[in-house]
């Protein structure tokens, strides 16, 4: 008996699996320049993002200290603002003064009132200027110290 032996041929598979592949000195330098490009461009970012960072830590703090600004009016009730008066030394007694606020419609121009308060020294001497004045020409002489002046003190004539 004579034994026919049919060998069976396998076909092969492809597939991809990792093997080790050693780069050339070309592909090596190109990826160096590569890193060095995105390295160059995350410095760029982490300096936009520093730069952003602090353009809006500035905002923050500024809508911080408005919104304490914004808090304390509220919470007090009030606030100062420049505000033109009238200061009358001497009232209501010797050593005092009345501070109004200034009412162009009133003749001394006399308007709500605003503090009364000590006299310092710089009013007394701002007083005695004045009674000077008054000593040696018979009139009060206006100055810059003394009075605001008014633009509008002629149209009411």
């Amino acid at each position: 008996m004579s034994k026919n032996k049919t060998k069976k041929t396998q076909t092969p598979i492809t597939s991809l699996v990792p093997v080790k592949y050693t780069f050339t000195d070309a592909e090596l330098a190109d990826i160096a320049r590569k890193a060095e490009q995105e390295r160059s461009q995350i410095r760029q970012f982490e300096e936009q993002f520093d730069s952003i960072k602090s353009d809006y830590k500035a905002k923050i703090e500024g809508a911080e200290m408005r919104l304490n600004l914004y808090l304390d009016k509220a919470g007090d009730g009030f606030e100062m603002r420049p505000t033109e008066v009238v200061i009358v030394f001497n009232e209501p007694k010797r050593g005092r003064k009345t501070i109004y606020i200034v009412d162009r419609k009133q003749p001394d121009w006399r308007g709500e009132k605003a503090s009364e308060e000590d006299m310092t020294v710089a009013d007394f001497q701002v007083e005695m200027r004045f009674e000077q004045t008054i000593k040696t020409s018979g009139e009060p002489q206006k100055t810059d110290d003394d009075f605001v002046e008014n633009e509008n003190d002629n149209e009411t004539e």
